[in-house]
């Protein structure tokens, strides 16, 4: 009996699924509230800023209800916090999976990303459809908009996340560092404040910030009666296209030695 040669990429697409399965029921096992919590993860934050808005006086920001303003920075935000942090020390993790030769060190990462990109974009879903159920309703500008800036966020977010997990096994202090490093970016990602309204002189220290671009964009697209005056698509391209290269970059230089060296050393 004859047995049918895979290719590369039909090999390396079953390694990833199974990795996604495995990663599936690590995240959630065999509760199916993990996957209710993995949705409220988002809205807790959201209810929270709308509770200090209503305490602030109530009203629209930027001609959106602050519900939906707020829900859609969260979410879109989330999409970085999500792959781009979480990817840290997923190397070191699974480097017992390496012995098997079909197992590739960029796999794990790759169905990581999958798995919180998923996530998030039911979150998106969920959370707006639910807003809109409850009496937020608005009108999409762009479906084929919104679709674009939702995955050169993931593109972004990817790179980003490659680097960091390459990076991480060299500094056994780098996972410790770098969300606190990251941890500014909430504040200056236009979660809770519009471009728009930003004073002219502010704007080139919070346009260099591809994530701002994104959920500024995002919400251009996503709601027909707010335009973003100040977000750039080509430079979040630019960013997304940098952000992987370099994470891709990085990674196929120490691929080996992540995997195969003991002690890890910067060579």
């Amino acid at each position: 009996m004859k047995i049918e040669k895979q290719s590369p990429w039909e090999i390396q697409k079953a390694v990833v699924f199974a990795l996604f399965i495995r990663e599936l029921k690590s995240r959630f096992g065999n509760f199916k509230l993990g996957y209710f919590w993995a949705i409220m993860d988002p809205v807790f934050g959201i209810v929270a800023l709308c509770l200090i808005r209503m305490a602030m006086g109530s009203g629209s920001i930027e001609g959106l209800a602050f519900p939906l303003f707020f829900a859609s920075g969260m979410l879109f935000y989330k999409m970085f916090g999500s792959i781009g942090q979480s990817t840290l020390g997923q190397i070191e993790s699974n480097l017992g999976l390496m012995s098997y030769q079909r197992i590739k060190p960029i796999d794990p990462i790759i169905s990581k990303a999958i798995l919180e990109t998923l996530i998030v974009a039911s979150s998106i879903i969920i959370v707006l459809g639910g807003l809109a159920y409850f009496g937020f309703t608005f009108e999409i500008d762009s479906v084929l908009g919104v679709i674009e800036v939702f995955l050169l966020l993931v593109v972004f977010s990817f790179g980003v996340g490659l680097f960091l997990a390459t990076v991480s096994p060299f500094f056994q202090d780098f996972k410790k560092i770098v969300p606190v490093l990251l941890q500014p970016l909430f504040f200056i990602s236009g979660i809770f404040f519009s471009l728009n309204s930003m004073p002219e002189s502010l704007l080139p220290y919070l346009t260099w910030n591809p994530i701002l671009h994104g959920v500024e964009l995002a919400r251009d697209a996503l709601f027909v009666n707010y335009t973003s005056l100040h977000a750039d698509k080509t430079y979040l391209y630019i960013s997304a296209l940098v952000s992987l290269t370099l994470g891709l970059m990085l990674f196929r230089r120490y691929r080996v030695t992540l995997v195969t060296s003991g002690t890890i050393k910067l060579g």
